[in-house]
């Protein structure tokens, strides 16, 4: 059997669990950002892909996808597959430089929103 804290029993009884669900207030995000580097862009340029509000979907020009740039605040999650519906491929937060990957869309989320 699993030792529980005593603590959270009594947070539990007591009705006292948190209830933030750490969402941005409606309004607070404009857009979210990613900037973008495909096999054709000129060394050291990315392309941005944006979505507006705190979560979206975002069909890339080419599969082909070298590196990508974002906030720290900023989850990207590429996929197989236009419209985010396929395989994911890589998830990152902040971005990533170790290798190309292959992705059809990129998934991007304000990093906290609704995963607290």
């Amino acid at each position: 059997m699993r030792f529980m804290n005593p603590a959270f029993y009594y947070l539990a009884a007591n009705n006292q669990c948190p209830a933030s669900d750490c969402a941005p207030q409606p309004g607070s995000i404009a857009n979210m950002d990613a900037y973008i580097q495909f096999p054709d862009t000129p060394s050291g340029q990315r392309e941005t892909v944006s979505v507006n509000g705190a979560w979206g979907c975002v069909d890339l020009k080419s599969p082909n996808v070298v590196s990508a740039l974002s906030t720290g605040s900023t989850q990207l999650t590429f996929h197989f597959g236009k419209g985010c519906v396929g395989h994911v491929v890589k998830q990152v937060q902040g971005g990533f430089t170790d290798g190309p990957i292959c992705a059809d869309s990129v998934f991007i989320k304000f990093n906290r929103y609704g995963s607290c």
